[in-house]
């Protein structure tokens, strides 16, 4: 199984690591950072670099399912524009009516969480997935190793699937160990031409977008 938080259009490694998962947690209630990929995503097309979804300033504790959208800034209009602009009419087709979902009460993960979703069954991924914010299994704040192993053995599974940057970073073996439980470092190398980019690159980019996340 992996944890994941819900990130805005995310690049082609998140998709390679649930094709290769059976459950997925979606860390929907995960604290809000505003320098993370949370909300924003990276595109190269003309001068855009980053396509950013302004959140409204609140306590530094939101969560990402409680971060609220700043509706105020027209930002649909230019990031559909921009999509529909480098990737055709088939990528606001595919995605454009979860942008119109949205209105002045909305939050992050409602609009971050459907469009994963949507990617999800783009890419032909079949996974169990679960949204954290509606489990019973206790976070405490600073301990990410003993609530991904916690979700881990709630779950039945036998394996952690993580990213080797966590691993390196902040994963402790310990919660896992203590459980008989196994550690998997995603270990991928990225077949799209220009790396690993915006899945979207790969999806609109060609019909056999699948083996680009294999």
């Amino acid at each position: 199984m992996t944890v994941w938080q819900p990130l805005y259009l995310p690049k082609l490694h998140y998709f390679a690591r649930l094709a290769r998962s059976d459950v997925f947690v979606i860390f929907d209630d995960a604290e809000f950072t505003r320098s993370s990929r949370q909300h924003r995503t990276e595109i190269d097309f003309q001068n855009s670099k980053w396509l950013t979804i302004p959140v409204k300033r609140s306590d530094d504790t939101m969560r990402i399912n409680e971060a609220p959208l700043d509706m105020s800034q027209g930002w649909i209009s230019k990031h559909t524009g921009t999509l529909r602009a480098k990737y055709g009419g088939g990528a606001t087709d595919m995605l454009g009516e979860y942008y119109d979902r949205l209105d002045d009460d909305s939050h992050l993960s409602d609009i971050t969480v459907p469009l994963l979703k949507r990617l999800l069954e783009a890419f032909d991924i079949d996974i169990e997935i679960y949204h954290s914010s509606a489990l019973d299994v206790p976070y405490e704040k600073g301990e990410p190793s003993e609530y991904n192993a916690r979700l881990t053995d709630h779950f039945d599974c036998d394996t952690y699937f993580c990213g080797a940057n966590a691993y390196k970073a902040y994963l402790r073996e310990e919660p896992f160990e203590a459980r008989d439980l196994d550690i998997r470092i995603q270990d991928w190398n990225c077949p799209w031409p220009d790396g690993n980019v915006i899945a979207l690159d790969a999806l609109f980019g060609d019909d056999d977008h699948r083996q680009y996340i294999e």
